[in-house]
């Protein structure tokens, strides 16, 4: 104690403690990190946003439907029985006949916009409006005449596929088959 006490000529000089601004900077920063942490947390613990449901029960004759589709925008079936093409929207109780079609039209598919709905009958690809009218004949099906599958494209076009020929497309205008 006594030589630490006295001075000499080779001091060390020492740091001196601490700044009370860089304890102010520390005490920030970490409340601003353990505030992160923290919102991260509570935003994580957060109930999921809930999807609302509905329910819809389809009558069993339409176990006996030959062929359905559901429109792009999840509002409506479109659906063949007993002969008829019928549209049903999932808010409603009853569904809109939309008249006679032939007895072998499959394939339902709806356009983009929901206004139509595609099908083939008769050798042929046909569409008609959801909410009714005349069907109108787009193409005839080239090659067996027996479409796999079909798609109404948002271009405007219909691709389907043929029974052991290929892939193609029309316009649901009407046009050649490419």
């Amino acid at each position: 104690r006594i030589l630490l006490s006295q001075p000499t000529g080779d001091e060390v000089s020492v740091a001196p403690a601490a700044a009370p601004r860089s304890r102010w900077a520390t005490a920030a920063i970490a409340a601003v990190v353990l505030a992160a942490v923290a919102g991260i947390a509570v935003w994580s613990l957060r109930p999921a946003t809930s999807i609302p449901l509905r329910r819809f029960e389809l009558s069993g004759a339409l176990a006996d439907a030959t062929d359905f589709a559901i429109a792009k925008d999840g509002s409506r079936l479109a659906y063949i029985l007993d002969g008829h093409l019928f549209v049903r929207s999932f808010d409603a109780l009853d569904a809109l006949d939309l008249g006679r079609v032939h007895p072998t039209a499959r394939q339902l598919v709806w356009s983009p916009d929901g206004g139509k709905i595609g099908f083939t009958a008769e050798g042929s690809i046909q569409s008609l409006p959801a909410e009714g009218g005349p069907p109108f004949v787009i193409s005839r099906i080239p090659a067996s005449g027996t479409v796999m599958g079909m798609a109404w494209l948002q271009s405007g076009r219909i691709a389907f596929s043929v029974w052991r020929d290929s892939l193609y497309t029309v316009h649901a205008g009407g046009g050649e088959v490419a």
